[in-house]
């Protein structure tokens, strides 16, 4: 009869302490910073490709086959972005 008391009181705390979890962590999730860098790979006919975007620089960096160099990845271009329906400016990083 303890035990069962006790199992009972066990399961109740845990029931008890997942709710105010639940409850007091409503509302607190943050979005991403601004700043924060986006990082998106893709597969290409000569390797992989990957871009990393800093919102706050307007730069697209992009980098050729980097998983082959090792710690070493070297930039191939960046894309410098203006006003919406400006030339999209593209310069050689020195990757090549």
């Amino acid at each position: 009869m303890r035990r069962h008391r006790l199992y009972l009181l066990v399961g109740l705390a845990l029931i008890v302490a997942f709710w105010i979890g639940a409850v007091s962590s409503k509302g607190r999730a943050t979005p991403p910073s601004d700043q924060a860098p986006q990082i998106r790979i893709e597969e290409a006919s000569a390797g992989a490709i990957m871009t990393v975007h800093y919102p706050g620089q307007d730069k697209v960096y992009v980098y050729q086959s980097p998983f082959l160099n090792g710690p070493a990845v070297q930039c191939t271009y960046v894309f410098t972005l203006g006003a919406p329906g400006a030339p999209v400016r593209r310069e050689l990083c020195g990757g090549l």
